[in-house]
């Protein structure tokens, strides 16, 4: 198994880079607000749950989500080389 596929398995199924998921919240849409999030879903591979939560979160925190991911991509752009002090 690939390191980063035991990175992704290690994680609980209901965490988050804000915290854990123990919140829940349900509202009623305009049918044609529903729709559209039915559909963009779908075409991006996710539950409306998961879009919904995207879009609320970045809603409330994006300036910290963005940081997140930042760093993110700045760690797995790192050679592994230069992780054990070597350089290629």
């Amino acid at each position: 198994m690939l390191d980063n596929e035991m990175m992704l398995m290690a994680r609980a199924p209901y965490t988050h880079p804000l915290g854990k998921l123990t919140h829940e919240s349900r509202t009623l849409l305009p049918e044609c607000v529903g729709e559209k999030l039915v559909q963009t879903a779908a075409s991006l591979g996710m539950t409306e749950a998961e879009l919904t939560r995207d879009i609320l979160c970045q809603w409330g925190f994006g300036d910290r989500l963005n940081k997140i991911a930042e760093e993110r991509r700045r760690i797995t752009a790192i050679n592994p080389a230069e992780i054990r002090g070597q350089s290629e």
